[in-house]
């Protein structure tokens, strides 16, 4: 087992808690368990109901309960996962018994470091940040920012803890608003696109697990073709459309359709929604 340090920290040393496992939280869980970059032993999880408890402890193999006290008493750094409406409810339970060295990590999307820091004792070191669900792969987006009471060296080792669910990125917290809709929500384009593709496909001949995987690979091609060569999709996209031919044609009947404007309004759409 692995054991990553940074500036003599043990992270494997550090107790973790996850409040509030669901869908964001056990992909948080997973993607530090993937490397063995927290041991199972340090890894403590809570759900709302007993049952969901010992799926996620059966499911990974670390300790999970409803007791939100219990998981936060020993806790080095503390995840809260909770949707936003129940941050208040979470964040008066939690404040007796965290310790006054603990780092408070939030993904509550539109809910303020401010607001966060009203239910704590001052000093505090928060952290907001907004994850998708692909850090369970290793392969997420999730942008930062933490406040004033973190020293630089506590950032850092802030986005190392971060960096092994996918690329990590330090915003202002107003900026958090544009990464959820950006990268938190918009997945769920990414998904309706390549099932929309997928549903084409079958509509042409191709079986359907078939075509679920030729599209998929096609997507994740594209995208990695933006990342490893750094030009723009504008200028990949026209590498791909010779004249007269299919690309074009395809270009033509999405531009006409909307595809564009859908997005953008889309994603605008969820940027708002996080701000409200």
């Amino acid at each position: 087992m692995c054991n990553k340090c940074f500036k003599g920290v043990s992270f494997i040393l550090k107790n973790i808690a996850i409040i509030g496992a669901g869908k964001i939280g056990q992909s948080i869980i997973k993607g530090l368990l993937s490397n063995h970059f927290v041991d199972t032993k340090h890894l403590y999880a809570t759900t709302h109901e007993e049952v969901s408890a010992k799926e996620v402890a059966e499911r990974y193999g670390i300790e999970a309960s409803t007791n939100n006290l219990k998981a936060v008493e020993n806790a080095d750094i503390v995840l809260v996962t909770v949707k936003p409406y129940n941050m208040d409810e979470v964040l008066k339970e939690i404040a007796p018994s965290l310790k006054k060295e603990s780092l408070i990590i939030s993904s509550a999307a539109g809910y303020s470091i401010a607001s966060i820091a009203s239910f704590l004792s001052t000093g505090h070191k928060i952290v907001r940040m907004m994850p998708n669900t692909p850090v369970a792969i290793q392969a997420g987006v999730i942008g930062f920012t933490p406040n004033e009471a973190l020293s630089p060296d506590e950032v850092a080792l802030t986005k190392e803890l971060l960096s092994e669910m996918g690329l990590v990125e330090q915003v202002t917290e107003a900026q958090l608003d544009t990464i959820t809709g950006v990268s938190g929500s918009s997945p769920t384009l990414v998904y309706m696109f390549i099932e929309a593709m997928a549903d084409a496909a079958c509509q042409q001949g191709l079986p359907r697990q078939q075509a679920l995987a030729l599209v998929a690979q096609t997507v994740a091609g594209s995208a990695q073709m933006v990342i490893e060569t750094h030009n723009h999709p504008g200028q990949l996209k026209d590498d791909v459309c010779s004249p007269a031919g299919t690309s074009i044609e395809c270009v033509r009947v999405a531009e006409d359709k909307g595809l564009r404007s859908a997005v953008i309004e889309a994603v605008i759409a969820a940027c708002q929604k996080a701000k409200s």
